[in-house]
């Protein structure tokens, strides 16, 4: 067997393939077309299939189901049992550091204690969330606990929407009122305007009547001028 050196090292049979070389005539097999067929979008400069495109059918990702959602200010907190405090002594503040050098957590990660088992010395603990059976069994044994994140309140008070409620309601009855007298005005101003125009045109007809009534006996009394000069 040959022993390598510097002068004798060479590749791996398939490690190294030759070039592509494309558009370089006929007999090379990719000359003109380079590979690429005659046009379509697949021929063109930057032009391919997007990823997940698959031809025009429904692609896989639109066919699976989807379920939930995942929020985007979650807080994954790190669940540490009141049964693994059991190996801290009695009088020990165990906070993030200490449980972090005992292997339970990590630095900077989010602590949250649940009351599965039991506690018999008591301990100072500082933790970020709790439940309140947790905390109920560090105080039992004599321990005290300091929650780091306060906990919100679970209900609203209703109070404030009632009072909007009613501030509400009485607008709106003070803006119908204000409308419904607005309306009668403009209704009782409309009428009197019909009925002075109609007694106008009344006035005018009877005038015009009158006038004409005149006017026919004077004509009846002034007699022919034809008839006058044959008598003289």
């Amino acid at each position: 067997m040959e022993l390598l050196d510097l002068s004798n090292l060479s590749p791996s049979p398939g490690a190294r393939r030759p070039r592509k070389r494309l558009g370089r005539g006929p007999g090379s097999g990719t000359g003109k077309t380079s590979g690429r067929g005659h046009k379509g979008k697949g021929s063109r400069s930057g032009g391919n299939v997007a990823p997940g495109y698959e031809g025009g059918q429904m692609p896989l990702q639109r066919r699976l189901p989807k379920r939930g959602f995942k929020p985007v200010s979650r807080r994954r907190y790190v669940i540490i049992k009141i049964t693994q405090l059991e190996r801290f002594d009695a009088g020990t503040e165990v906070d993030t550091k200490t449980l972090a050098a005992a292997g339970l957590a990590r630095l900077g990660e989010p602590v949250k204690l649940l009351a599965d088992g039991a506690l018999s010395k008591a301990l100072s603990v500082k933790v970020d969330r709790a439940s309140e059976a947790a905390q109920q069994r560090v105080r039992d044994a004599g321990g005290s606990i300091e929650i780091l994140v306060p906990s919100k309140p679970k209900t609203k008070p209703k109070t404030a929407p009632a009072a909007k409620d009613e501030s509400g309601a009485a607008a709106k009855d003070e803006s119908a009122k204000s409308k419904s007298k607005s309306g009668a005005a403009a209704k009782g101003k409309s009428g009197a305007a019909a009925k002075d125009e109609s007694g106008a045109a009344a006035k005018d007809e009877s005038a015009k009547s009158k006038s004409k009534k005149a006017a026919a006996p004077k004509a009846d009394a002034e007699p022919p001028a034809e008839d006058s000069g044959a008598e003289s």
